[in-house]
């Protein structure tokens, strides 16, 4: 069966197709908001598309009650197949570990999610409200889990499958599943912090880039034999 191997491009915008990053609400110190705000927010402040990680990460604010960071990321790959595909027989997104911060035993876990960000090859503050609701894997990243300098594999599951597509360019979101998804206010301490970083496309090589592996069927596979 033929396999694909999938990578986002470094950088964003021009002549690239696809692309990684990471789109923040950040308020200054003293500035923040309810936890429903900010996660409800339309638009970031900042979007970038040229760091050498992704991430999801949330900070509380020095005000009693509100948070002041909230970071989301965003990936594409390419995806062009050989011949018409009959079936899609599996599909991993697999990040790299670069590091994590919990300064509170928040515990945030992640997990890929559909995006609708308005290019492919590129992040902009306006994607921030662009990550899907659906999981796209039904096994999380956990913050004791993750692995760092290695990759952590998120196999797809049928609704992730379906968001994949065939000689085009798929879009994925990674967000925080325990308190950004589900609307979970992290307990409020002064200026507490939690998150994790994965590598990005910008990474020098490719040996710690996102990957996609899609392993799929070809609908034109004629087999022989007494056991077919």
């Amino acid at each position: 069966m033929p396999i694909l191997t999938a990578y986002p491009e470094a950088g964003g915008g021009g002549a690239n197709v696809t692309c990684d990053g990471r789109v923040s609400k950040d308020y200054t110190a003293g500035a923040g908001v309810d936890w429903s705000v900010i996660r409800g927010l339309t638009d970031g402040d900042n979007a970038y598309n040229n760091q050498t990680t992704i991430a999801i990460y949330f900070r509380c604010d020095t005000t009693t009650s509100k948070y002041r960071n909230l970071t989301r990321s965003f990936l594409t790959f390419a995806t062009p197949v050989i011949g018409s595909v009959s079936r899609i027989v599996s599909a991993v997104i697999s990040l790299c570990g670069q590091s994590k911060a919990d300064t509170n035993s928040y515990a945030p876990n992640a997990n890929i999610y559909g995006s609708t960000q308005a290019n492919a090859n590129d992040v902009a503050v306006g994607d921030f409200d662009q990550a899907g609701a659906v999981a796209f894997c039904d096994t999380p990243i956990s913050y004791a889990g993750v692995t760092l300098e290695g990759y952590n594999a998120l196999t797809l599951n049928p609704a992730g499958i379906a968001a994949l597509v065939l000689n085009g360019v798929s879009k994925f979101a990674i967000k925080n599943v325990n308190y950004d998804e589900a609307n979970n206010s992290p307990t409020w301490v002064n200026g507490k912090e939690a998150g994790m970083w994965f590598y990005a496309g910008d990474e020098a090589g490719s040996t710690k880039d996102p990957k996609l592996v899609m392993t799929y069927e070809n609908a034109d596979v004629i087999f022989f034999g007494a056991d077919f």
